[in-house]
């Protein structure tokens, strides 16, 4: 469901507790580094998707596992108001 309401380019899981969405259109002349800090600034926990990759080295990767649905619903919201307002 979060999936469906996240507003930003990302691959949908197929059985995966995460999420990767790239991000590369969405820096707007910042630093990769300063995109993942606004996401962290707003309380949602992402990591850099090259940790896992070097194909996913401008993407972010958001993990959903053992999340309440309230809690998704919340950074879905988060996301979709950073990549909006900072696009």
């Amino acid at each position: 469901i979060a999936s469906d309401q996240l507003r930003i380019d990302h691959h949908r899981p197929e059985g995966a507790y995460y999420l990767f969405f790239p991000i590369d259109k969405y820096l707007n002349g910042r630093d990769y580094w300063e995109t993942i800090d606004l996401c962290l600034e707003s309380g949602v926990s992402v990591a850099p998707g090259g940790d896992f990759g070097s194909d996913f080295r401008d993407y972010i990767r958001i993990c959903f596992a053992g999340e309440s649905p309230d809690r998704l619903q919340v950074a879905v919201e988060r996301l979709n108001r950073i990549f909006a307002e900072h696009s």
